[in-house]
């Protein structure tokens, strides 16, 4: 069919499917961007507002975060000039997963994303939500713009809810969004004992555990449980199957096979991944990954090898014989992505968090041994 012939109610359903649809794919994201002008062609600004939520969909769960971040304002612009309350809801859940991303961004200001808290936080408020789901995001907010002391502060206000409330996560989700706070706290006891609910799949969703597996391999690691870490290596790899940009997935699995010298494997995963790492997605996830990478480079260096062959894009301007690249320059071109983005991120957030990173990083992977 062309893109006039769709009536509203086969335009509708197509979108529709697109919004809550769980296999996201490239083919899915130009179709729901494909609606959007349908929807525009026939002058139908509702459905255009809910193209624009499935257009969200897709790219925000392909990783795509700031093609869904410069969506999102005219939905809810949408949203405040026609009173759709029906369509608000939807929008308002949407609103959660680009406060979740944004900060990943190192041009968009802390001025910025705490104007859009205070905006979520009110809508939320007046929809009825409680403060619960604003502590609950800014737990990882305070993180990622290395303020630590203040998520643990939003981390205890978030745990002084007991009853729930419309627009939080599922108890899933929530779980493991909180593993990420108490493998940076260095938690690990009570990271387990969270994390065992997830694992023994007593509480599950779409996603979970399948993406928390990477952060249970990791909390593995730096408690040096290391028959749990082999364990959780295989159910990452089962899980994700990393032929999107899953770099923070990427990230764990890259530092336990530079540490137990799998180079075969990191190979493999560096080569599916570093064209995802080279666009632009967020930013944290691209500095954790070039980390590892740098990591990984750094044991092949110390077993003996200067040379590595490996599958680059052509664009990076290393010099390589037929994909053979010096261990140096790769080094150092790994080397340079993570200072660029801790200076970034320094920059913004008026601190040396992330340059403070990169020493903590190679102090505690370099001399740990299986």
């Amino acid at each position: 069919m062309e893109n006039t012939e769709l009536t509203y109610d086969e335009l509708d359903d197509l979108i529709y499917s697109l919004r809550y649809i769980r296999d996201v794919s490239e083919s899915n994201e130009k179709e729901a961007l494909k609606c959007i002008q349908r929807a525009i062609n026939m002058k139908e600004p509702e459905l255009e507002a809910k193209a624009r939520l499935s257009y969200i969909n897709q790219v925000i769960h392909l990783n795509k975060h700031e093609l869904g971040i410069a969506m999102f304002p005219s939905v809810l612009k949408y949203c405040d000039e026609t009173q759709d309350y029906y369509i608000y809801y939807s929008t308002l859940w949407t609103y959660k997963w680009i406060i979740e991303h944004i900060k990943g961004f190192s041009k968009i200001s802390l001025q910025k994303i705490e104007e859009l808290y205070n905006d979520m936080e009110k809508r939320f408020i007046d929809y009825g939500a409680t403060k619960k789901v604003i502590h609950y995001f800014k737990v990882n907010y305070y993180i990622a713009i290395g303020e630590i002391d203040k998520a643990k502060l939003a981390y205890k206000n978030y745990k002084l809810f007991s009853k729930e409330s419309t627009l939080e996560d599922c108890k899933a989700c929530q779980r493991d969004s909180i593993l990420n706070y108490l493998n940076v706290t260095e938690n690990y006891k009570e990271f387990f004992k969270v994390a065992q609910v997830l694992i023994d799949k007593i509480e599950t969703c779409a996603e979970v555990p399948a993406i928390s597996y990477p952060k249970i391999l990791l909390a593995s690691i730096n408690s040096k449980k290391w028959e749990q870490a082999a364990e959780f290596e295989l159910l990452t790899k089962k899980a994700i199957k990393f032929k999107h940009a899953n770099l923070e997935e990427a990230y764990p699995l890259v530092i336990y096979y530079a540490i137990t010298n799998d180079f075969l494997k990191a190979r493999n995963l560096v080569e599916k991944q570093i064209s995802f790492a080279l666009l632009n997605g967020n930013e944290i996830d691209r500095f954790k990954f070039f980390l590892s990478f740098g990591l990984l480079l750094t044991k092949i260096k110390q077993n003996g090898k200067t040379k590595l062959k490996l599958k680059l894009p052509e664009n990076l301007n290393i010099s390589n014989s037929s994909n053979e690249y010096l261990i140096e320059d790769l080094l150092n071109f790994a080397d340079s992505k993570v200072k660029e983005y801790a200076s970034a991120f320094d920059k913004r957030n008026a601190n040396n968090y992330y340059t403070q990173e990169i020493e903590t990083f190679y102090n505690k992977y370099l001399t740990l041994k299986v």
